[in-house]
């Protein structure tokens, strides 16, 4: 009667050890999970508030300086939006960070396109928030953009990014399209 009683003990106290340690992984697996979580919610938030921050910058500069108007010529500059300085540059192909002086109409005259990147610190970008912008502007009676006399149509693509960063494809991103 002793000896069964000395292999219960161990397979009931072996019984209560896996218990402890599977709810032990559980509440571990449910807080890695809530952490990522949280960590994604916080990077969507802020491409969020970089989405809006660079849409209400270019809408601004669009329709109170008419920056993006093909027709004017523009120096290089950085965007101001109330107490921020938002530095941009144009884009290549091969993402290269370009001097953004104006909207490029070589390759259609009736269309006049910018591409341009804004981010909140134009030294050190890297790992902040940025937008790419393309900004197309066109001649609402379809004439060519240098002698347009219509009013111009604008339409505006802005992808915000959690951080700067265009290898990394696990970065967080929000987009808005708009036209007037």
């Amino acid at each position: 009667m002793f000896k069964n009683q000395k292999g219960s003990v161990l397979i009931i106290s072996l019984i209560i050890t896996s218990v402890v340690f599977s709810v032990g992984a559980t509440i571990l697996n449910i807080s890695e999970k809530d952490k990522i979580r949280t960590s994604i919610s916080y990077k969507s938030s802020n491409a969020v508030r970089v989405l809006d921050t660079v849409f209400e910058c270019v809408l601004y500069h669009d329709f109170q300086n008419d920056l993006f108007n093909p027709r004017k010529i523009r120096i290089e500059k950085n965007l101001e939006c109330g107490d921020n300085l938002i530095g941009f540059s144009g884009l290549s192909n091969d993402q290269l960070e370009l001097p953004f002086s104006a909207c490029d109409t070589s390759t259609n005259t009736k269309i006049s396109m910018c591409d341009f990147l804004v981010r909140e610190d134009s030294e050190t970008y890297n790992n902040k928030p940025c937008a790419l912008v393309h900004l197309e502007k066109s001649c609402s009676d379809g004439s060519d953009i240098s002698s347009c006399d219509a009013n111009l149509k604008t339409k505006i693509n802005i992808i915000s990014y959690d951080l700067c960063d265009f290898v990394n494809t696990n970065v967080v991103h929000r987009r808005i399209n708009t036209s007037y």
